[in-house]
């Protein structure tokens, strides 16, 4: 960047920036005075309104040189002249106090809003109200260019990514789920019916009960008949003793328990 103060090298206009800076100070210094109220603290909020007005002034003249986008050079500028724009009228009322001086502060200008306004009031008003907007338009400029630096537009692209890449990843696993439920359920109800009752009923009465869960969990979820539910039979566990179906046993041999109990009559 040419002929800016935070450059390598010390121009003539350079020169000229600064004892501008320095003219305006004392112009702003005059007329927040006059805005504010006396007391033990004034001089704090009267140096801070003259880093506003004169800091901004520097302030965009840094950022145009560390301007990383055509954008931000752009709206550093646009705040550069919006700064000078701010302080000249400054300097134009420390101008006109300091020629008019209390018979200009004193002169009455009208009535408005009720009140009787004086050129005091009405310099207040004026000083105020540029104050009032260039703290505004200080912030706004400020966080567009922010908002413009290429690193950070990159940073907002990559959360943005990050977002959309997590969303389709939660709606992912739950299709994934809602298509895996059928199974899932099976699967379990399957593993707790055998673990509950593989003591109490044979393999067949077992083959019969998942099979019968199966074809509910079809049902349910809309799925048909579960292949092959009921038709592949459940290895027995070797150890295991498998306790015949006692109805089964009746219908084959009805008189059984009646030649048991002849015979032990007989044998009394």
């Amino acid at each position: 960047m040419k002929d800016n103060l935070f450059d390598n090298k010390v121009t003539p206009l350079d020169v000229i920036k600064i004892l501008l800076l320095i003219v305006t100070g004392f112009s702003t210094w005059n007329v927040v005075t006059l805005m504010t109220p006396p007391g033990s603290l004034s001089f704090i909020r009267e140096a801070a309104a003259v880093g506003v007005v004169e800091g901004a002034f520097l302030g965009f003249e840094f950022a145009t040189s560390k301007a990383k986008s055509a954008r931000q050079a752009k709206l550093a500028t646009v705040g550069f002249f919006c700064s000078l724009a701010v302080i000249i009228t400054f300097a134009a009322l420390s101008g006109l106090l300091e020629f008019g001086g209390d018979s200009l502060l004193d002169h009455p200008v009208g009535t408005w809003l009720g009140l009787e306004w004086s050129g005091r009031y009405a310099v207040m008003a004026l000083a105020l109200g540029v104050l009032v907007t260039w703290l505004g338009g200080l912030a706004a400029i400020y966080r567009l260019y922010s908002l413009a630096d290429p690193d950070k537009l990159a940073e907002l692209q990559k959360i943005a990514l990050s977002g959309e890449v997590e969303e389709e990843a939660r709606k992912a696993l739950k299709l994934a789920l809602d298509k895996a439920k059928p199974v899932i359920a099976r699967t379990r109800a399957e593993a707790h019916v055998m673990a509950a009752y593989q003591d109490e009923l044979t393999q067949d009465q077992m083959n019969r009960l998942i099979g019968e869960v199966s074809s509910h969990l079809a049902n349910h979820y809309g799925t048909g008949s579960p292949q092959g539910a009921g038709a592949q039979p459940i290895p027995a566990d070797p150890e295991m003793p498998i306790i015949p179906d006692a109805r089964q046993y009746n219908a084959e041999a009805p008189n059984q328990g009646e030649k048991f109990r002849g015979e032990g009559s007989q044998a009394d």
